[in-house]
């Protein structure tokens, strides 16, 4: 199942969540708070986390007036974190518009990702209990976590595969098992909970790798911002790490110095950084390592009943290595 016909498949229960995004996410009494929230909402996205919250939720039996307000609470957590990142990385573009603090100032670009994480706490203990907002809770403290060790790891003179794994586990991946997972829980099958949050995670690790490698190989206008900008902010990604595990002496001295060269220097030298990474297959070995995430991903799907859903999930799988944005 392509990725148009999962949306097709799950589009009443989007526009559901588009619903409470803006009646009751973005919506505040305080002007220049709903002016960012419909910023970004006006922005798009895939909406891809709302889909695994919708789609795992029919799979284990949440009924709508959970699913779809529980899918629309990750991805107000999800426009929040991307407000941080953006000021974090100091961000010029977000989804081909301009990012929120260009337009609003930094303290405005904080206070409304915090205004959105407010907003999705109210959604979740309303529709999942406790229980999600648990979930919730816990994955909020890895993000920022796995934000302060990638800030805490820019500018060392390398980066094991290991830590990258870690970062990215927190940062990317646990969101995204937090989609499915608070999806499963309210639908009473609690033999499929677990099996949902595993293919999340899986999927969210491929996703995050897969982003790193776009990173490098995408074109510009497709992905909606720069590429390069990891390399520009001297960030080691699985691209970097890869090559560096096969190139020879020359071309490990080369590529480090790229990266660990002034901002200024970086900018220029983006073209050569991204030939040696393919010369020694870095583009490669992310991507292998990205499908054999996948292939866990959908090997944790089997659990589910077969069906429309289901396919439906392994498509999201799919979409995510295949995707050029």
């Amino acid at each position: 199942m392509n990725i148009q016909a999962v949306f097709d498949s799950v589009r009443d229960d989007l526009e559901a969540v588009e619903g409470v995004l803006h009646e009751e996410g973005a919506s505040s009494r305080v002007p220049l708070l709903s002016s960012v929230g419909e910023h970004i909402l006006a922005a798009g996205g895939k909406r891809f986390r709302p889909m695994l919250t919708i789609l795992s939720g029919r799979l284990c039996g949440t009924p709508a007036d959970k699913r779809v307000p529980l899918a629309a609470s990750v991805e107000l957590i999800h426009n929040a974190t991307l407000l941080h990142d953006d000021i974090v990385d100091e961000a010029t573009l977000r989804r081909g518009r301009p990012a929120a603090h260009l337009l609003w100032g930094d303290n405005a670009g904080v206070l409304a990702a915090n205004f959105h994480f407010s907003r999705a706490y109210e959604i979740i203990l309303k529709a999942g209990g406790l229980a999600a907002l648990r979930v919730v809770n816990r994955t909020l403290n890895a993000i920022v976590e796995g934000e302060l060790l990638q800030f805490l790891n820019v500018g060392v003179k390398e980066m094991k595969e290991e830590r990258y794994r870690e970062i990215i586990l927190r940062k990317t991946a646990r969101l995204i098992s937090t989609a499915c997972h608070i999806g499963a829980l309210p639908g009473g099958r609690e033999d499929l909970v677990e099996p949902a949050a595993r293919f999340g995670l899986e999927l969210g690790m491929a996703f995050q790798m897969t982003d790193d490698l776009l990173d490098y190989t995408a074109d510009e206008q497709a992905l909606g911002k720069r590429v390069g900008a990891d390399f520009r902010e001297g960030k080691f990604t699985l691209p970097v790490i890869a090559a560096l595990s096969r190139c020879g002496e020359a071309d490990r001295r080369a590529l480090l110095d790229l990266l660990h060269g002034p901002p200024e220097a970086r900018a220029h030298s983006f073209d050569r950084a991204r030939d040696l990474i393919e010369k020694n297959e870095g583009f490669a070995l992310t991507s292998r390592a990205a499908g054999e995430h996948i292939d866990r991903a959908v090997e944790a799907a089997s659990a589910f009943p077969e069906g429309e859903e289901r396919q439906a999930l392994i498509g999201l799988a799919t979409f995510v290595i295949d995707r050029a944005h």
